[in-house]
């Protein structure tokens, strides 16, 4: 599995790496070298005639996909907010011998009558890329041209659907509660929360910064059901709380 399952497609890979020029010089000088000619090759020689054409250390590619085993899965997930776009693409490796491979990652994004390829230097699991798309993708697809030895799923997260998500990054507990409640905010923007009864009289506000959590304490207030408030882009969410 470390030869001839995956040989022909380590080479196709060194030519999306290198480039068609950089890499068919490369081929073309190593069936050129004299040294070699009539006798026995390495893989070592072949790599040698393909840094020289292309001025590239490829020890990092070879300790990946040569010496090393299995292949990545990424976890592609675009977020939309009008033209601007937010691409994840967390990455899992198949084998332990290497935890992480550094590639070049060609995405395409389309919708009618737009086709957009972006290919993306992917150099961490935790990397965010941030770009303006000039129309919303209706689908996003990983690889197209199928360049790289990989697995991929795509998660496209709308306007409406981020909303949904930041809500559920604001966590009240417990639920009910006897005297005081945390809130916690994971979201990625300050929280300004009103806690009202039902009356819809305000009883007290705050404000969390993204990342903290604060306690609130009702004890002076009655039994019965109260109502966490916030807005998140122009829009209110509703928390109920029970107090017992």
């Amino acid at each position: 599995r470390l030869t001839y399952s995956k040989g022909a497609l380590v080479l196709h890979m060194l030519r999306w790496e290198l480039g068609d020029a950089a890499f068919w010089q490369g081929v073309r000088n190593y069936q050129a070298d004299a040294n070699l000619a009539y006798g026995f090759s390495t893989t070592p020689q072949f790599i040698q005639h393909l840094e020289l054409a292309s001025g590239r250390n490829l020890s990092g590619f070879l300790a990946d996909w040569f010496t090393g085993q299995g292949y990545p899965t990424y976890a592609l997930k675009l977020t939309q907010n009008g033209n601007e776009m937010e691409l994840k693409m967390p990455q899992t490796t198949s084998h332990v011998s290497v935890p992480f491979f550094e590639m070049k990652v060609p995405v395409r994004f389309r919708a009618t009558g737009f086709d957009t390829t972006i290919v993306f230097q992917h150099d961490s699991s935790q990397q965010v890329f941030h770009f303006n798309l000039p129309f919303a993708p209706t689908s996003v697809s990983f690889d197209p041209d199928k360049w790289l030895i990989a697995k991929s799923s795509v998660q496209i997260v709308t306007e409406s659907e981020k909303l949904i998500e930041d809500q559920n990054r604001v966590s009240v507990f417990p639920n009910p509660f006897h005297t005081a409640f945390d809130v916690k905010n994971e979201s990625g923007e300050e929280l300004r929360l009103r806690i009202v009864n039902q009356q819809g009289e305000e009883i007290t506000k705050l404000s969390i910064q993204p990342g903290h959590q604060k306690r609130l304490e009702l004890s002076d207030q009655p039994s019965g059901i109260y109502f966490a408030n916030y807005e998140r882009q122009g829009q209110l969410f509703t928390r109920k709380l029970v107090k017992e």
